[in-house]
């Protein structure tokens, strides 16, 4: 029974080490396209803060969480109330500054419009 344990270890840690391995030589060569990543799309500014503080948090918050796990691998930690927070903050910000880049750009005069199309 130990050797079962040990060769379902080694086969979970042989796949996440092989798709680590394989995300990283696409992102290397470039077949995964990271151009504008951290751009903001609609206002067309060369970063979005709020895109880069979600990564931060997400990167953050799951480094922590492998941690844990690493520890103690015997079972899945429970998450601190506080990482849960944060995650919902990061993401509410994020939403949040999508919501009012979206909805504050200049639109058009409804007699502007008219002009242009019947001239």
């Amino acid at each position: 029974m130990i050797a079962l344990f040990a060769f379902v270890r080694f086969e979970a840690t042989f796949l996440v080490g092989a798709t680590v391995l394989v995300v990283v030589y696409q992102l290397l060569t470039g077949h995964i396209n990271t151009r504008g990543l951290l751009d903001d799309k609609l206002t067309g500014r060369q970063f979005s803060p709020e895109r880069i503080q979600l990564l931060a948090i997400t990167v953050g918050g799951a480094l922590f969480y492998l941690i844990k796990v690493i520890g103690d691998p015997t079972h899945f930690p429970q998450l601190p109330r506080e990482l849960v927070l944060a995650m919902g903050g990061s993401n509410a910000l994020y939403l949040g500054g999508k919501a009012f880049s979206l909805f504050s750009r200049t639109r058009p005069a409804p007699e502007a419009e008219t002009q242009n199309k019947g001239g």
